[in-house]
């Protein structure tokens, strides 16, 4: 918003945050529409509930993306492994997995914001 004689509406923020989940996939898609979505939220602007519905589930989905896939044959692939291997192996291993769940949860409260964003703008009755 460069020029602040555009009236901030409900369209412009909903083709701008389309706009943004068609970035490549080395740029970082979800996190520019989040702040768009933010900076609608900020301004006061209503968007309308299918983007923030689009929204929660591209959250979801990211965080299943992050979230480690276990089953019962990966864990005892798993423990073998580390049974064979140095201190300093699973000290990195242990780090790795620290980040992947770090991630795994900014996700979640980014679908968290989101689903806040449907209460926040009317959406949600009950």
């Amino acid at each position: 918003r460069e020029d602040w004689r555009i009236v901030p509406e409900a369209p412009l923020y909903s083709l701008a945050i389309q706009a943004m989940l068609q970035l490549p996939a080395d740029q970082d898609a979800l996190g520019e529409a989040l702040v768009l979505l933010q900076d609608a939220a900020d301004i006061g602007v209503r968007l309308p509930p299918v983007l923030h519905t689009q929204l929660l589930d591209r959250c979801l989905l990211a965080f299943e993306g992050c979230a480690p896939a276990s089953s019962p044959a990966s864990e005892a692939g798993e423990a073998a492994a580390e049974a064979e291997s140095s201190t300093e192996e699973a000290a990195q291993s242990e780090e790795s997995e620290t980040l992947v769940s770090e991630s795994a949860v900014e996700h979640l409260r980014s679908a968290i914001r989101v689903a806040d964003g449907l209460a926040r703008d009317g959406h949600l009755r009950g």
